[in-house]
C-alpha cells in the first residue's frame, strides 16, 4: 500500500515494518497514566478501575506483540522520528503538532 499511495498504519509496528521504507515518518503518541484514564473514562463512561484494567491489559498485550514480532519495545523512542507527550492536549492539537512536524 505505501509503495502506491500515503497511507497511516497505527500501531501493528509500523516503525518496524515500514523501518527501510524512504518517506516512512513514525510517531509515538504518549501520555501519563492518569491522562489516559481519565480519557479512556470518559470515551468509554466507565469507572477508573475499569478503565485501568483495560488500559494493563492492552498495554501488555501491544508490547508482547512488538516484542515478539520486532525484538524491541514499543515504548523505545528510538524507533521513533517524532514523540508527542498528549497530557493536557486535544486529539486537535496533536494532529496539528504533527502537520507542524511534517509540514
Amino acid at each position: 500500500m505505501a509503495e502506491a499511495e500515503s497511507c497511516v498504519i497505527a500501531g501493528r509496528s509500523g516503525f518496524y515494518v515500514f523501518r527501510k521504507h524512504p518517506n516512512h515518518l513514525s510517531i509515538l503518541i504518549q501520555a501519563s497514566m492518569e491522562f489516559r484514564v481519565a480519557r479512556v473514562m470518559r470515551k468509554q463512561n466507565i469507572s477508573e478501575n475499569e478503565a485501568l484494567k483495560i488500559i494493563e491489559k492492552v498495554d501488555k498485550m501491544r508490547e508482547n506483540y512488538v516484542k515478539r514480532y520486532t525484538e524491541s519495545s514499543r515504548y523505545d523512542t528510538h524507533n521513533y522520528d517524532l514523540v508527542i507527550n498528549a497530557d493536557g492536549k486535544t486529539e486537535d492539537e496533536i494532529v496539528d503538532l504533527i502537520l507542524m512536524y511534517i509540514g
